[in-house]
Parts: C-alpha cells; structure tokens; sequence
C-alpha cells in the first residue's frame, strides 16, 4: 500500500531517524494553560524484511525527549510478524494472511484542566493511558480477475492499560473483535480505488455504561459496536509521484442508553513526490469529527479524555529528504519536516493548537 518511512530506502531492512526539533505545545493544552514552546531530541529505530517469499517481519521503536518537560516525553515500539501466501482451488487464485502484532505506549498523562501531572484525590494518574495492545489477524483474498481482489479479513485485539487500582477511576482494558470485507480495483496502469466495510465489537472488562444523562449505571459493563466503511483512491500518474485519498465513515452504538453513541470520521490526503533520485518530498493532510447523537445539553466537566465531548480538527505534515550519500547498499539522508494539528471541542480544554519542526539525519542500510 502507501509508506511514508524512507522514500529512498523502502526496499531496506533497516532504518533509523534522529532529530532535533521545536514543539509549541507538546502537552496539547488549551491557549488558556498559556503552553510553553520547547525543544525536543527525537530517534525513530526500524526494521523490515521479508523472508523465503512467505515470513515477513515490520518493527519500529520510537522515543522522543523532552530536556525541560518531561512529562512530554513518550516512547512507543510497536512488532509485527507474519506469514503469507498463495494458492490455487480450481483454478481460481487466492491469497492467505496470518500475523499477529505486539505494540506498547510510555507516556505521561496531563490534566488538560489544570496543565499538570493529572491526579485523582491526590495520587497521580500519570501512567493511566501507558498500554500494551496484542492483535492478531487472519485474511483471505479472492483474486476472480487481474483488476480485481475481494478480501476478508478477521482481527482480534487484547488491550491492556497500566494497572493504576484508583477507587472511582475506570478500567479501559478491553478485547475487541473485527469482521471486515474490503475490494481492490485496478482501474488503471496508473491506480485503483479501496473500498473497505467493517463491524467490531469492543467489551471493556470493567467499566460501567452510563444513562442518557452521564451517570453510571451500577451491575453493568460497557460494550460498543462499530460499523464503519472506508473508501479511497490511489493514483501514480507518472514515476516518482504518488496521490492517496481516502474517506471513512464510522457509527458507534453503545448497549446502554446510547451515551456514548457517536458517528466519526475522517479525509486525508497523501502525496510523495521525487524530485530526483535523492530527494523526495511528502506530505499529508487530515480532517477528522467526532459527534455524539444524544448529548444536547450535557456537558462533562470530566477531566478524562475518555470522557471528553464532541471534537473537529485536523493535522497537516510535509517532510522532506535528501540523500547525501550512498555507500555499501546504504543511504545517507538530511531529513527535515513540519506539522501543524489543531482540535476544537466542545469542552474548551480539550481545544489547542500545536505546530512542531524539526531537522536532522537518517541512515538505512541493506
């Protein structure tokens, strides 16, 4: 599909990326909080292969460093391995997919209320939202023509956030199951349009549903179910420049009073463009909403983002990098980039602006 990692080093098994950057507000905090400008040192470890035709390996290791916040600091790996293949019933070609994924989060939680490490009756939440997440997924695809792959796929997700054991404060562990039906069509030499449609079921292992007015109902369990669908195009109208839009839609229903019932969803758009062999630009842009279909005239004064309200915003990046040198199957890059991401809420803490930018090297190899 579509990579933004190294455009010079997509077909290289290792790849690594530090930077030093400016971050106008990295804990996300309203213009209220008055959010300090800081500097940052960020390192991007990667490896990925592909073995004996049918094993292939994706990991990645991000750290970012924060010298004078660091409660801004986050470290995040996530691993995937899996097998693939092909085969033939009659004729008729299809495809298979077994992998699982192991991904885990370090972070630092802060009240978007106050601006400080967050608390509940004076302990610190601070690792609430550290997690580790397993999933594992099975996929089979139909190939009936050249121009043409129907896919089926099934996940299964096991997520787990650190134990913090605060009386009153909820358990957001939970296992989630997906059913998803997806079709590629070919409709040209130059690219094909995705189409995706799914339903999840999420159950939380111990976290109350709430009536339509946001309080807890005692003896239950929330679960949600997703219904989603995913249409986009990818386009390479000529070498060296590539396009992907993409629109998804999505509507959750919860099994209580219909609290946290709310239709999501999002635009981007994806662009690379290769100015010579050694340089390529990229860049993205996104626009995401979030609505909730029963809370007119209730507002959460909850400090928890779980909690928080109805939201709209979007982010855009452009990055660009410059191989400098190529020596025993390696490359040598200056690599720069800029974002800008905003978010409007309905609860105002939840509203900020932050631009980041940042400079350095990269290095692959393989």
């Amino acid at each position: 599909m579509f990579s933004f990692a190294s455009q010079a080093a997509n077909h290289n098994i290792f790849n690594s990326t530090l930077v030093y950057g400016v971050d106008t507000n990295p804990n996300e905090l309203s213009a209220g909080l008055n959010p300090s400008i800081e500097t940052y040192y960020a390192a991007e470890l990667s490896l990925k292969a592909a073995l004996f035709d049918m094993l292939y390996i994706d990991a990645k290791a991000n750290k970012s460093l924060y010298p004078n916040d660091r409660r801004a600091d986050q470290y995040s790996i996530v691993a995937n391995i899996g097998l693939k293949s092909d085969f033939l019933i009659s004729k008729e070609q299809f495809e298979w997919q077994l992998s699982t994924d192991y991904q885990s989060v370090d972070q630092t939680f802060v009240s978007k209320a106050s601006g400080f490490v967050a608390e509940v009756g004076g302990i610190s939440i601070a690792d609430r939202y550290d997690f580790t997440q397993f999933n594992y997924q099975l996929g089979i695809d139909y190939l009936p023509y050249r121009t043409l792959k129907v896919g089926f796929d099934y996940k299964n997700r096991n997520k787990n956030y650190f134990d913090l054991a605060v009386t009153g404060l909820p358990n957001l562990n939970y296992k989630q199951t997906d059913l998803l039906i997806g079709l590629e069509y070919l409709s040209s030499d130059q690219g094909y349009m995705f189409l995706k449609a799914g339903s999840l079921t999420r159950r939380f292992e111990n976290r109350l549903t709430r009536d339509i007015l946001g309080n807890p109902i005692l003896g239950t369990n929330l679960e949600y179910d997703y219904y989603s669908v995913d249409v986009g195009y990818i386009y390479q109208p000529e070498d060296g420049i590539e396009w992907e839009y993409t629109y998804n839609y999505a509507h959750r229903f919860d099994n209580g009073s219909g609290y946290y019932e709310a239709t999501s969803g999002y635009m981007s758009m994806k662009g690379i463009y290769k100015f010579t062999e050694r340089q390529f630009l990229t860049g993205e842009l996104i626009y995401s909403k979030l609505s909730y279909e029963n809370r007119v005239g209730v507002g959460s004064t909850n400090d928890l983002p779980e909690e928080a309200e109805e939201a709209a915003g979007g982010r855009i990046k452009v990055s660009y990098e410059w191989v400098m040198s190529q020596f025993f199957n390696t490359n040598f890059a200056f690599y720069m980039d800029f974002q800008h991401s905003l978010s409007v809420n309905r609860n105002s803490i939840y509203t900020y602006n932050r631009s980041m930018a940042s400079a350095g090297f990269r290095w692959s190899a393989f």
